[in-house]
């Protein structure tokens, strides 16, 4: 199971995997669920983050 930081909510893995597109991009981070389609545009790695979208990018965020 997995939380988002926001609303307290919990998901499972595969909730968040339908949420794996660049208009609707959700990462996991360490057993937190963040939604970061707003940023997706911005990324300095440009379309790199939709790799994991929809899944766990903890070992992409911290190398």
């Amino acid at each position: 199971m997995f939380f988002d930081t926001q609303v307290s909510k919990t998901y499972t893995k595969a909730e968040i995997s339908l949420h794996n597109k660049k208009t609707d991009c959700w990462i996991i981070i360490k057993d937190k669920v963040y939604d970061v389609t707003s940023y997706v545009e911005e990324h300095p790695g440009g379309d790199a983050i939709l790799a994991h979208a929809g899944d766990d990018s903890t070992e992409g965020f911290f190398g």
